[in-house]
């Protein structure tokens, strides 16, 4: 993998977020246009797939389900800052 370049020659910092919950909290978004701020940025969103802690019972596919869930609620709003790189990936694992 090349590394990424800005138009004046400056790197590209690589940012992995992990967040569940969290994922689509202020605080999160915060210290992201924090990191926007202090120079280009690319962000790799990861939302794990973990039991509901509001549930005493719950299938693989509920987690998979609720963890999608907030995936796409974090990049609607991560988009609309223009955060993320050109091509977000959707995935659950």
């Amino acid at each position: 993998m090349e590394p990424q370049t800005t138009p004046d020659g400056g790197a590209v910092r690589r940012i992995l977020v992990v967040a569940n919950q969290t994922a689509c909290g202020e605080e999160l978004l915060a210290v992201i246009e924090a990191r926007v701020r202090q120079g280009p940025c690319r962000f790799t969103l990861l939302v794990p797939a973990t039991p509901p802690g509001e549930h005493a019972t719950w299938t693989e596919g509920e987690a998979k389900a609720l963890a999608t869930r907030r995936m796409h609620e974090a990049l609607v709003r991560l988009l609309g800052f223009a955060l993320l790189g050109r091509r977000p990936r959707l995935r659950v694992r």
